[in-house]
């Protein structure tokens, strides 16, 4: 979804700590590649998972059930499970209404989810309204430019014009291809990559190449929130006891799908040491910045800088505290826009800031 310059200081002050991960657990640390998709592979593939019938049940009664209601993961429609109906999935469908809600398979079963346990792992399994999820079919997710886009989904709305509120809580689609809502985003990339790393044999590839670098983006831009840290561990109870390994750790996409991309942190990361809004003037900047490099209370061991889809812009190692104190940069010739620094100081303390460019 595009969005235009003038809103990036509102977007800013908004969302200062839209990076963070709710908690995170590094998984096998130094391991990168091949080998770390097998340690993924052999941990946390699961031998067993519930009937197509019985998952879709756990998922409507338990994983995505709030107070007797169902949501569609694509428009936020919702409806009213009676909880004591014997057949929850015949409640939801309304006799295969548009309105009704089915499950939607975030890897499409045309793409590899037809078979064996790839059809009911609830790791890529989500509640949709029923029109929402034919409309995605089996197209890749991508970005898709506003003034392209042929139809705008939220609620049971189907708008064929551009919303004029909200617009971030609708889904999209063109012929081809289907962008999720943006608090989706994320939950999508970690389900993909979740699947093709556990059933990469029966998945096609193409398919999934075609995204990766768009997945890669949204799993940064959307982190894990508590709910998705909550729901991994629900399907595990009926999995082995195997949670989805990329929403335990937001450095695994970078260390097997996503060269190149940022570091993620924890949320918890984000505040390890106060002032770091101060190490960047001006800001916002369109020619000349200084990064101030120590302060009375702590001395920087490195900062990167990164464009907001993730590529690495400026990377500064220091080995001990840096006399001048400063890093003079021109960025003139840069991007408009928002990047962000990674911050860490001597001791292991880490920070992020965004930096404005006009």
């Amino acid at each position: 979804m595009i969005r235009p310059i003038y809103l990036l200081l509102l977007f800013v002050l908004l969302i200062k700590n839209c990076f963070g991960q709710y908690r995170n657990q590094i998984l096998f640390p130094g391991e990168n590649g091949t080998h770390l998709l097998n340690l993924l592979f052999d941990n946390y593939k699961t031998a067993n998972v519930l009937n197509y019938t019985d998952a879709r049940v756990k998922l409507y009664k338990e994983i995505y059930n709030v107070h007797d209601t169902v949501y569609c993961v694509y428009s936020h429609h919702g409806l009213y499970l009676d909880p004591n109906y014997s057949n929850p999935i015949d409640y939801l469908s309304k006799g295969g209404s548009n309105n009704g809600i089915n499950c939607e398979h975030t890897f499409p079963q045309s793409k590899g989810a037809d078979a064996g346990n790839a059809r009911s792992d609830m790791h890529h399994l989500f509640p949709a309204r029923a029109a929402v999820n034919e409309a995605r079919s089996n197209y890749p997710y991508s970005e898709i430019d506003d003034t392209k886009t042929k139809t705008w989904y939220y609620l049971a709305e189907e708008l064929a014009t551009k919303p004029k509120t909200l617009v971030d809580q609708y889904s999209e689609s063109l012929s081809g291809f289907f962008e999720p809502r943006e608090d989706h985003k994320g939950n999508v990339a970690r389900a993909i990559f979740y699947f093709f790393t556990m059933y990469e044999i029966q998945s096609d590839r193409a398919f999934f190449e075609s995204m990766r670098p768009t997945l890669c983006t949204w799993h940064l831009q959307d982190p894990v929130d508590s709910l998705e840290w909550k729901r991994t561990f629900m399907i595990s109870q009926y999995q082995d006891g195997k949670a989805n390994p990329f929403v335990l750790d937001c450095t695994l996409p970078q260390r097997c799908y996503c060269e190149g991309l940022i570091n993620c942190f924890s949320s918890a990361e984000d505040v390890k040491f106060e002032g770091a809004d101060n190490l960047i003037s001006p800001n916002p900047a369109s020619e000349l910045i200084r990064i101030y490099l120590n302060t009375s209370d702590f001395s920087i061991s490195q900062f990167r800088i990164t464009s907001m889809d993730g590529k690495l812009i400026l990377a500064k190692e220091f080995s001990e505290p840096v006399a001048t104190g400063h890093v003079d940069l021109n960025i003139s010739d840069w991007t408009s826009g928002i990047y962000i620094v990674r911050w860490e100081a001597f001791g292991g303390r880490i920070a992020t800031t965004r930096l404005i460019k006009l």
